[in-house]
């Protein structure tokens, strides 16, 4: 997958919304593509990152909030 794929922050943003498998895939491959990149595209390697850390917040405020709305 290239950089200048649009479906690449959707990707990242989905896995939001799989609270228990998400976070992980999000971590793993967001740095093998980090990594991947990051000699020849390092401003997109920069942002993946940076998407997929938001991504993971995303998912703990969802998981937190999921566990809130339980306990009612």
């Amino acid at each position: 997958m290239k950089p200048n794929d649009p479906r690449l922050h959707w990707l990242v943003y989905a896995t939001a919304l799989f609270p228990v498998i998400g976070q992980p895939i999000v971590v793993v491959a967001s740095s093998v593509l980090y990594y991947r990149w990051r000699r020849a595209w390092p401003r997109e390697a920069f942002w993946l990152n940076v998407h997929a850390w938001i991504a993971v917040a995303l998912n703990i405020c969802l998981v937190l909030a999921l566990r809130h709305f339980v306990r009612r």
